[in-house]
């Protein structure tokens, strides 16, 4: 029973946010006001920096597995991978950072 009323609880909870949220403060709501400082906030973008690192230590993670299977097979005469893992890189690093759209 206790897990029905934390349901009802939360949703009593978010309606009241959403409601809150709709509150107009000149032109726009509160909403849109916490939208717009999210997308110019500096904090935003040094997450996305560790999102974009974080990916990139995933690939390096990746292609260091390849390279590693690739050497020990390539011993046993097995077909090797293709590492293409440069032009990503190059593809990357030229990119104009901050253009996401969320």
């Amino acid at each position: 029973m206790s897990e029905v009323f934390f349901v009802l609880k939360t949703l009593i909870v978010t309606i009241a946010i959403v409601l809150l949220l709709q509150i107009r403060i000149g032109r726009s709501t509160l909403e849109q006001h916490s939208l717009t400082w999210l997308h110019s906030s500096t904090a935003v973008e040094a997450l996305r920096g560790v999102a974009d690192g974080a990916v990139a230590a995933g690939f390096n993670g990746v292609n260091w597995i390849k390279a590693t299977y690739q050497k020990k097979m390539s011993q046993d005469g097995a077909p090797k991978f293709e590492l293409s893992s440069k032009k990503f890189w190059e593809a990357e690093a030229s990119r104009v950072k901050g253009d996401e759209v969320d």
